[in-house]
C-alpha cells in the first residue's frame, strides 16, 4: 500500500503536468474555417511528451474536455499508452447546444451562430467583465455542487485563474462540433474512468457511452459519492490513492 508520502508526492506531479498542458492549450487559436482535427492538437501534445520526456512511460490523465483530448490522443497513439485515465471526462460524441426554447440539440451550427446562443453570449460577457460574484455562484452551484468547496484563498485563486482562460469560445465551438465516438475503440487500454456521482456538468450517461465506445472490456469504472465535476479539488487524496492503485 502507497504511503501517505508517496500519495502526495504524485498530487504534487499530476499538479505539474496539469499547469504545463494547461499552458499548451492556451496557446492554441482557432480559426473558424479549420477542421476540428485542427481544433484540439494530439500531434502536438504527443510531440510535447516525446521532446519532454523521452526515455519516461506516459500515462495520459484527462480531466473535463481534457478527456477527451487525451482519447484522441491515444486513439491517434494507441502503440504508444499503455493506460489511459479519463476524469469526470467530456463523452467522446462530444455536447451540441441546445440553441431553441423546445431545447433542440443542433450539432451543425457555425462559430458565429454559436457565439448568439443565449448562454455562451452571457459567459463571454462575465469572461470580460472579470465577474467574480458570477463565476462564484457558478462555481459552486454548477461545478462544486457536492458543497466540497476548496478554502476560500484557493476558491479565489481557482476563479482568477478561470478569467484568465481566452478560448471560452473556441471550447464551445469544439464541444459542438465534436465527436470521435467511432475512433476510440483504437484505445488500447486499460482505462480507468473516475466520476463524481453528483457531476451536473458531464452526466453519467456519457460515461456509460465512453465506455460503449471504448470498450467495456478495456475499461474500469469508479463512481464516487458526494462528488461533483472537481475530483482533483473535491477529493484530491482519494483520486490521487485510485490512480495509484490502477497504475502500478
Amino acid at each position: 500500500m502507497e504511503t501517505q508520502s508517496q500519495v502526495y508526492t504524485f498530487k504534487g506531479q499530476l499538479m505539474k503536468l496539469e499547469r504545463e498542458i494547461k499552458i499548451l492549450a492556451w496557446s492554441q487559436q482557432i480559426q473558424e474555417d479549420q477542421a476540428i482535427a485542427n481544433h484540439y492538437p494530439p500531434d502536438d501534445i504527443y510531440f510535447f511528451i516525446k521532446e519532454n520526456y523521452p526515455q519516461s512511460q506516459i500515462i495520459p490523465i484527462g480531466w473535463s474536455l481534457g478527456g477527451c483530448v487525451i482519447m484522441k490522443l491515444a486513439s491517434d497513439y494507441s502503440h504508444e499508452f499503455n493506460h489511459l485515465i479519463l476524469i469526470a471526462s467530456a463523452g467522446a460524441h462530444g455536447h451540441h447546444l441546445l440553441v431553441d426554447s423546445k431545447q433542440q440539440s443542433i450539432k451543425q451550427l457555425t462559430r458565429s451562430q454559436i457565439q448568439e446562443v443565449p448562454k455562451i453570449t452571457k459567459n463571454l460577457e462575465m469572461l470580460q467583465q472579470r465577474n467574480y460574484e458570477f463565476f462564484y455562484k457558478l462555481f459552486k452551484n454548477a461545478l462544486f455542487n457536492s458543497g466540497r468547496h476548496p478554502s476560500k484563498l484557493d476558491f479565489l485563486e481557482y476563479i482568477t485563474e478561470s478569467l484568465k482562460q481566452t478560448n471560452y469560445l473556441d471550447v464551445a465551438v469544439v464541444l459542438n462540433e465534436l465527436d470521435i465516438s467511432d475512433q476510440v475503440n483504437k484505445i488500447k487500454g486499460p482505462v480507468l474512468l473516475y466520476h463524481g456521482e453528483l457531476d451536473r456538468i458531464v452526466p453519467l450517461s456519457d460515461v456509460y457511452k465512453n465506455i460503449q465506445n471504448i470498450g467495456k472490456e478495456k475499461c474500469k469504472l469508479i463512481i464516487e459519492k458526494d462528488v461533483s465535476h472537481m475530483p482533483p479539488l473535491e477529493v484530491p487524496d482519494i483520486l490521487a490513492q485510485e490512480i495509484l492503485n490502477f497504475i502500478r
